[in-house]
């Protein structure tokens, strides 16, 4: 299984802004992990990738594809993914790693 995280996005609201984090299993298109808070933080990541590991509870390592936030390249992240068997990769610099994927009307 692979996975992507995509990079938190902003979405204004009444009070300020909300910060949104998805994690997508590329091979099922699935949604398999999100989290939402008011401060772009790992905690907002982590938070995402737990939801996605016990959703898909994997028995081999996974790769974790994602931008170059600094979120993505701290220590507790990576700890995290060390623990949890996951394969930290990132895009290049001024690459599009988080291109959108194809949605289920494109298939052909």
């Amino acid at each position: 299984m692979t996975a992507e995280v995509a990079a938190p996005e902003k979405s204004a609201k009444r009070m300020g802004w909300l910060y949104l984090t998805v994690v997508i299993d590329l091979y099922s298109r699935a949604v398999v992990g999100w989290s939402m808070k008011p401060t772009i933080a790992t905690e907002l990541v982590l938070d995402a990738l737990m939801m996605a590991v016990w959703r898909r509870r994997p028995k081999t390592p996974v790769m974790i594809h994602s931008d170059q936030g600094s979120h993505f390249g701290s220590d507790e992240f990576n700890r995290w993914c060390n623990d949890d068997h996951l394969v930290p990769s990132m895009s290049r610099w001024g690459t599009a790693g988080t291109m959108p994927l194809p949605n289920a009307s494109s298939a052909t």
